[in-house]
């Protein structure tokens, strides 16, 4: 999974996704982005996330996933994201959670994908 995200306001990020899942995966997974940006001065970061459905069929997709939360500025942040594959439940519309002012970056799930806001 690569990824190229832009500063679309203070509380979102659009973040470019190219990422793919095998057709033995169930046919269906989820795209998971998580940005962490730094708070200046602090030990702590604003953070957010947005997910997105993906089919697994084996085809590579580029997907534009937005993230809410921050509050973000330009500049660098760390991203995390994964794809998530197998039985899911109904997705008739998803919410991003959000957390502000959370504490110092915690060990990422994923590999992390460095780029600029």
């Amino acid at each position: 999974m690569s990824a190229k995200a832009a500063l679309v306001t203070p509380a979102s990020l659009t973040v470019d996704v190219e990422a793919s899942c095998a057709p033995w995966s169930s046919g269906q997974a989820v795209i998971d982005v998580i940005v962490e940006q730094p708070i200046p001065a602090t030990t702590n970061a604003n953070e957010g996330e947005g997910v997105l459905a993906l089919p697994c069929d084996g085809v590579k997709h580029r997907v534009t996933v937005t993230v809410t939360g921050g509050p973000f500025h330009a500049g660098l942040a760390d991203a995390f994201g994964g794809v998530v594959a197998g039985p899911l439940p109904a997705m008739t519309a998803t919410r991003p959670r959000s957390r502000r002012s959370s504490p110092a970056p915690r060990r990422p799930r994923w590999p992390p994908m460095r780029g600029r806001s």
